[in-house]
């Protein structure tokens, strides 16, 4: 799925200050692509050598995924996320 031009009115239906709309879909995406990487992790932990047969299968039955931003923002479009404004240190 590709994300195209976000409206701005869109955008301000959702969240009025746009900066905070962007860091909450930053942060969003950050967490995306920590997830990906620690699922990934485990799996090759499974593996004591650089390179195994199975990787190669893994290779050949690639299967893109959304990218982490666009998937935040269709989250944060789609009221799906919540959030909590931390306090001023």
């Amino acid at each position: 799925m590709k994300l195209g031009t976000l409206p701005l009115s869109d955008l301000l239906e959702v969240s009025d200050d746009i900066y905070k709309s962007t860091v909450i879909t930053a942060q969003r995406a950050k967490q995306i692509i920590q997830k990906r990487y620690d699922e990934k992790a485990s799996e090759l932990e499974m593996f004591d050598e650089e390179y195994t047969p199975a990787m190669l299968s893994e290779v050949e039955n690639y299967t893109e995924k959304t990218k982490p931003i666009t998937k935040s923002v269709n989250e944060f479009m789609n009221k799906e996320l919540t959030w909590k404004v931390g306090e001023d240190k």
